[in-house]
């Protein structure tokens, strides 16, 4: 049977990144491979053939290969906000990050992001 294709696209990233609690969440690191990652890393691992597996192989996307979320949302920040940068900005609440992405908590900042690309069209 073959798997049918998901369309990745901002709404399909919010639905993962509100599947998973405030409190797992981290910033400046892709796990801790005891059940906190970053947002990339959530959303690699649940993309993964196993979702439970918080290794940083299973949670980087670098060592994964799965970039598909950050390009995406670096793609957006580039033609909405003319910013060089992705979630992982975001994600770890740099100072240049837009005011509407500054928020208390790393899932909240991610889901403001997402938000914001789905209002544009992303």
């Amino acid at each position: 049977m073959q798997k049918e294709e998901v369309k990745k696209d901002a709404a399909y990233y919010l639905s993962l990144i509100n599947s998973v609690g405030e409190e797992w969440y981290i910033k400046r690191v892709f796990t801790n491979t005891r059940g906190m990652c970053c947002a990339v890393g959530h959303v690699v691992r649940l993309e993964s053939e196993n979702p439970e597996d918080y290794s940083e192989l299973n949670c980087s996307d670098h060592m994964n290969g799965n970039t598909d979320f950050r390009d995406y949302t670096e793609k957006f920040l580039k033609e909405v906000h003319d910013m060089h940068v992705s979630v992982v900005a975001v994600n770890n609440d740099e100072s240049y990050i837009p005011d509407k992405y500054k928020k208390e908590g790393v899932k909240e900042r991610v889901v403001a992001l997402l938000e914001d690309m789905i209002e544009h069209g992303y």
